[in-house]
């Protein structure tokens, strides 16, 4: 209510490894105006491969890429610089510190402040990690906070 859908992007995260059967993540990603001001912000959720199930197939930041297309295609300027404010939520399976480490190297990446969730774990002790449920947050007035496991 009082939101506007602008813009709407699918994809896709895609891992084959040595011949055996792709394992697909679809994604996506809104982009949406508030009425009563205009704020515009892009969120998408995602649920994204282990990192070891990644690196046996491809670098990480390439696995990515995708992702980075789709939100790109919302809130970039073009040159990979966004200009409108991002929330990415959901189950990354990595730890924040992890994905920090891995995305390092991407300036695009670097954009992206975390938004982890206060009280420690946050999936079943299963899970390919704990603590790998989590958000993604660029600037602007929209503001994302964790408020704790579910």
């Amino acid at each position: 209510r009082n939101i506007r859908v602008l813009g709407k992007e699918h994809g896709a995260l895609h891992l084959t490894k040595n011949g055996s059967k792709p394992s697909s993540r679809d994604m996506v990603a809104v982009l949406v105006e508030r009425e009563e001001d205009g704020q515009l912000v892009v969120f998408c959720s995602v649920h994204l491969h282990p990192p070891n199930m990644v690196e046996a197939c491809k670098p990480y930041l390439s696995y990515l890429s995708s992702l980075e297309q789709l939100i790109a295609a919302l809130a970039s300027d073009g040159s990979g610089t966004l200009r409108v404010p991002c929330f990415l939520g959901g189950d990354f399976n990595i730890a924040p510190d992890r994905l920090r480490e891995l995305t390092q190297e991407s300036a695009f990446w670097r954009q992206f402040d975390f938004c982890i969730p206060v009280g420690g774990d946050t999936a079943y002790h299963t899970n390919p990690d704990v603590r790998g449920d989590f958000a993604l947050c660029t600037g602007g007035c929209w503001r994302g906070e964790s408020i704790g496991s579910a």
